[in-house]
């Protein structure tokens, strides 16, 4: 009798242990780098120029701003317990808000599609993070 209540107890705190490590996890956005959309055909969304930055907010705090032609950006810390508002500015101009869920993949990564100047969740291996 005296075993099984060890063995309880182990499982019990293995468990435990296990769910604290789930609520204290989180996730990673890669915002991929971009490059200069002026000459793509006109569309109704602003397009980045050679100087252009754009500026993001998780649940409206800014996180992170890439500038044409910069490296990929990390984003860390995302949460992952529930989905997160990504709020994304082209210089001081709102052009987006996307919805992101990273419970079931705890890194995405962000591409801007050429052409519709939106961001998009896109194949991880566009974003060198």
């Amino acid at each position: 009798m005296g075993v099984r209540c060890v063995v309880a107890a182990t499982v019990a705190g293995i468990a435990a242990a296990g769910t604290a490590d789930a609520q204290v996890s989180t996730g990673t956005i890669c915002i991929a780098s971009f490059a200069d959309q002026s000459l793509a055909e006109p569309m109704l969304q602003p397009r980045p120029g050679p100087n252009s930055e754009y500026t993001f907010k998780i649940d409206g705090r800014p996180v992170a701003r890439i500038k044409t032609g910069q490296p990929a950006v990390r984003i860390d810390n995302v949460p992952v317990d529930r989905p997160v508002r990504v709020a994304v500015f082209l210089g001081s101009t709102p052009t987006e808000t996307v919805i992101l869920d990273l419970r079931r993949q705890r890194r995405l990564c962000l591409a801007l599609a050429y052409g519709y100047a939106n961001w998009r969740v896109s194949d991880p291996s566009l974003c060198k993070c």
